[in-house]
């Protein structure tokens, strides 16, 4: 009797992503795990961000106040192919353009050029069909802030941001929006009543005055809507459900009348 596979769990703290850094001459390839994270850097040796530029100025840089030129860098996070671990490249400006360009979980090959001065590039496999996983947890974008926090190893950052963090999440939520009316069902409209001659002299009758607005009658003037509505209002109901009298002969006079 074998025994029945069982699904690895998901990490209780997520991905453990870690950084890796290309030789000069090199290339691999890898999957798309998420949107890159592009911030204002100093290098000191190593890239780190701008304590200013990425609070918001809530914290005060070291790097800016002891002159530290500032840089720009992406970090990306990638599904390695070999062995699809969780990888994070960093990358220049120059290709910036290129990642935010990338669609999730799209073949990607990564590299770097012969001199130790050359940055790391990527280019894409547009007609791959990508990464296939069946877990969950790599279905959507891979979210990187506590991989970064970690590697960057800046207290202060660090405690600003769980800070933030948890004020968003005992903020009061925003009120939903009121849901739109619904359409009435046509199966279901209610067929509209036909009035009687009384029903519209009480109702479209006072309704047609109060809309209209005419002037007073002059004198010898053209005829008023105001009169028309008058006499409306006041003619009798004619019956047309009794039949006319017979006449003395007992028949009915069938000549057509004359205009």
């Amino acid at each position: 009797m074998g025994f029945s596979n069982q699904d690895p769990p998901e990490r209780e703290r997520g991905e453990h992503w870690t950084y890796f850094g290309t030789a000069c001459g090199k290339h691999w390839n890898g999957y798309v795990a998420g949107p890159p994270v592009g911030l204002t850097t100093h290098k000191v040796p190593k890239s780190k961000p701008c304590l200013a530029k990425i609070s918001g100025n809530a914290l005060r840089c070291p790097w800016c106040a002891e002159g530290v030129r500032q840089d720009w860098c992406c970090w990306q996070p990638v599904y390695r192919e070999d062995d699809h671990r969780p990888i994070i490249i960093i990358l220049m400006r120059d290709m910036w353009d290129t990642a935010t360009a990338f669609r999730l979980h799209q073949r990607i090959i990564i590299g770097r050029g012969q001199l130790q001065s050359d940055s790391v590039w990527v280019k894409g496999f547009p007609m791959d069909k990508g990464y296939q996983t069946a877990r969950e947890d790599r279905q959507k974008p891979a979210d990187i802030t506590h991989a970064l926090l970690t590697m960057w190893k800046i207290p202060e950052l660090t405690r600003w941001y769980v800070a933030q963090a948890t004020a968003e999440k005992r903020a009061p939520a925003a009120p939903a929006a009121p849901a739109a009316p619904a359409r009435p069902d046509p199966a279901e409209a209610v067929p509209a009543k036909r009035l009687t001659f009384d029903e519209f002299n009480k109702s479209a009758v006072p309704a047609l005055r109060r809309l209209l607005v005419v002037n007073p009658p002059q004198p010898d003037g053209p005829r008023m809507l105001s009169d028309t509505l008058d006499e409306l209002a006041t003619a009798p109901v004619a019956n047309t459900t009794t039949p006319p009298a017979p006449s003395e002969n007992g028949k009915h006079d069938k000549r057509k009348r004359k205009g």
